[in-house]
């Protein structure tokens, strides 16, 4: 059975706390809506803020993404884990995309987005795997990664427009 498209618009100046638990998107269409003053999605350091997988189309407008920091599980793996064969993540202590993880075959609009603050072990802001990503006047700033201080994955399509990326690192293991 197919999952309908779910809408979301969120009140100006809001600032939603996701309290350890990250938005999942397993394969439906979200759209987030900031108005156009713009709303806050904070993860607080307890998370990551959102996972797109399964051929999931999502699109983001109007929002602030701030605190991402995606955590292992009991079984010391990311949760949940995107790339099963690719990586052992045993001795890292984080996952990967601090504030977004794509894959299998998703789609991900951000527009007018800024991302900020985010830490991973791999891709401290987003990362891609088997997705595609079209930014569009959008930011990413003051993350970092072991990897990727801003993007990193395996076979994706990125598309940035008017966006910027600045202040980043990429530490190394």
């Amino acid at each position: 059975a197919s999952k309908e498209p779910l809408e979301l618009v969120l009140p100006a100046g809001a600032h939603y706390r996701l309290g350890g638990t990250q938005l999942e998107v397993d394969g439906f269409n979200l759209t987030l809506r900031g108005s156009r003053s713009g709303a806050t999605l904070d993860a607080e350091e307890m998370s990551r803020l959102l996972f797109v997988t399964k051929g999931a189309h999502v699109e983001l407008h109007n929002l602030v993404l701030i605190n991402g920091r995606p955590q292992l599980d009991a079984n010391n793996r990311p949760e949940p884990d995107a790339f099963p064969g690719f990586f052992d993540f045993t001795d890292y202590g984080l996952g990967h995309g601090g504030a977004l993880a794509a894959s299998n075959d998703s789609q991900v609009v951000l527009n007018r987005v800024s991302i900020a603050h985010c830490v991973a072990r791999l891709a401290g802001a987003i990362d891609l795997d088997m997705a595609q990503l079209d930014m569009v006047d959008s930011s990413i700033t003051n993350c970092s990664a072991g990897y990727g201080g801003a993007m990193d994955g395996l076979v994706f399509n990125a598309t940035l427009l008017r966006s910027r990326v600045s202040d980043c690192a990429a530490r190394g293991l």
